[in-house]
This record gives structure tokens, C-alpha cells and sequence, in this order.
């Protein structure tokens, strides 16, 4: 008999896979619209601080931190900011008000949010302020126990802190954010090309060393073993940091670049699944 000839026909598992890409993609309209819709009405005072150094004070400690955009951190913190952000809007506040997003040096970024946290504007010392005050530095009872096994988890946080700052400060602001953001958002394809902890990017910079020094093994080690990626096991997302306040950014018109190439995209995956669907019904 003769051989049948292979069918054109798609198969479910083609349409429905086509049908799931369309949803993504339309998923990834909806949050580079909101993206860019909340970081365009911000203040450049406030976008400034983005991945600048500084200093939250947290009972006695002065604490080393990075500010962070509200979009450099995973949506359980981000959807706080933006209520935030909507209170104010609604009830005409300045935005200059907003509290800010910081991440604390020292502390292992394991997708557990203790690194992360939501301050008052008022709360943060900035980097020159901060030396100043002597922030930057080591307290000289801490200097004297650095080598000693006997530290504390707070004592040993704050060396660690200190030591990661200092070799930050040489990165521009654009590579400290890149350094904290350990996730994938809902919208995007997980890749285990990125599913890297931020001890291993740090190591990648050059910022680390390959053995974890005594003054810092445990902490290296809680580091190890918790890979920095989100509660539910998503790897982290390519670390290409957009600039908040970067005017080339924005398309001739007005319009964001981002939302709409992701508006083509949508458009072809919408024309491709029309084109499977039309070729179901005309093979029935």
C-alpha cells in the first residue's frame, strides 16, 4: 500500500502550547505597562537612589545596604510598595515620600525575604552621611574579635557586611542591583542558566573568594546552601538590569520600547495561533 503522507494538521499538544505562549505574553503586556506606568511617575529623586550604597539604623548597628527599584525584587515585597505607591496616588501624596527597597549586606540572599525590606525614606543614611559618621567601618570591639569562632550571627553579619560593601563600591549602581535580583517574574521563561545564588555572582566578579574566609565560612556556607531562588524552586532571571531613570530607554515617540516589543510580540503569536486553529478546522 502507499505511504501516508505526514499530516499538516497541528496537534493539541502544538495548539496548546501556542495558546500558553500567547497567555505569556499577554501576561508580560500587562506587567511592562504597570512597570513602566509606576517608575515613570516616580521622582528622579528617588529613581537617583537606585543601587546606591547607604545605611538603615537598626537598634544599635548602623547596617550597610543597596537601594533597589521596587522592580529588582520579587512581587511579594514589590506588591507592599505598590500599595503603597496607589494610596499615594489616590489620596494626591508626593511619591518623594514613598519608602524605599533595600537590601542588607552581609545578610545570605536565599529568596527568604530577611535580605529585603520596605524603610521610610527618613531611615536612610546615605553613603557620605554615612562616613561621616564613621558608618563604614568596623565598631573596634568588632575589629578586635573578627578572627575569633566565637561570633555571634548578628556580629558576624555585620563583618560580612561591611566586607561586601567595601568591595561594591568600585560597581556602578546598575551592577549592585544586577547582583540582588535572584528571580523569575510569573510572565517570563525560566532558564537554569541563571538559577545562581548571589554569592555565586559575586564569586563570577570576582567578589568573592573561591574558599569562604573564617570570618565569614558560616555565612558562605548558608549561602551554598540555600541557592538564591524563590520559594517555590523558580531559578533566578537573566540579570539585565533595566536603568529606572535612563532617558534612552524611552522610544521616540513616548512610548516604551519594552511594552511595545512585547506588543509585536503578541501580535505574531496571536496571528500563528489563528493560523493553527484555522488549520484545525479545515482538516475536520
Amino acid at each position: 500500500g502507499r505511504m501516508s503522507e505526514p499530516s499538516d494538521t497541528p496537534t493539541v499538544a502544538e495548539t496548546t502550547e501556542k495558546a500558553k505562549e500567547l497567555e505569556r505574553l499577554e501576561r508580560k503586556e500587562i506587567f511592562e505597562t504597570e512597570k513602566r506606568d509606576m517608575l515613570e511617575s516616580l521622582p528622579k529623586c528617588l529613581k537617583d537612589l537606585f543601587g546606591q550604597i547607604g545605611f538603615v539604623k537598626k537598634g544599635r548597628a548602623n547596617l550597610p545596604c543597596v537601594v533597589l527599584s521596587p522592580y529588582d525584587v520579587e512581587e511579594k515585597l514589590r506588591r507592599r510598595w505598590k500599595l503603597e505607591w496607589s494610596q499615594a496616588k489616590i489620596h494626591n501624596k508626593p511619591f518623594e515620600q514613598l519608602q524605599l527597597v533595600v537590601f542588607y549586606y552581609g545578610i545570605p540572599n536565599s529568596g527568604d525575604d530577611k535580605a529585603f525590606e520596605l524603610v521610610k525614606r527618613d531611615q536612610l543614611i546615605t553613603y557620605d552621611e554615612g562616613v561621616k559618621q564613621g558608618h563604614h567601618k568596623l565598631p573596634a570591639y568588632l575589629v578586635r574579635k573578627q578572627g575569633n569562632v566565637d561570633l555571634s550571627n548578628s556580629e558576624r553579619m555585620r563583618i560580612v557586611g561591611i566586607q561586601e560593601m567595601q568591595k561594591e563600591l568600585d560597581l556602578s549602581p546598575k551592577e549592585r542591583r544586577e547582583l540582588c535580583i535572584c528571580f523569575s517574574e510569573a510572565h517570563e521563561i525560566h532558564s537554569s542558566l541563571w538559577a545562581m545564588s548571589r554569592g555565586e555572582r559575586r564569586r563570577l566578579k570576582g567578589l568573592e573568594p573561591d574558599d569562604s574566609s573564617s570570618s565569614s565560612g558560616e555565612l558562605e556556607e548558608e549561602e551554598e546552601d540555600n541557592p538564591a531562588t524563590v520559594s517555590n524552586g523558580s531559578p533566578a532571571r537573566g540579570v539585565v538590569v533595566e536603568d529606572d531613570n535612563d532617558d534612552d530607554e524611552t522610544a521616540p515617540d513616548g512610548g516604551d520600547t519594552s511594552a511595545d516589543c512585547v506588543k509585536v510580540q503578541i501580535v505574531v503569536a496571536r496571528k500563528r495561533l489563528g493560523d493553527v486553529l484555522a488549520s484545525s478546522q479545515m482538516s475536520l
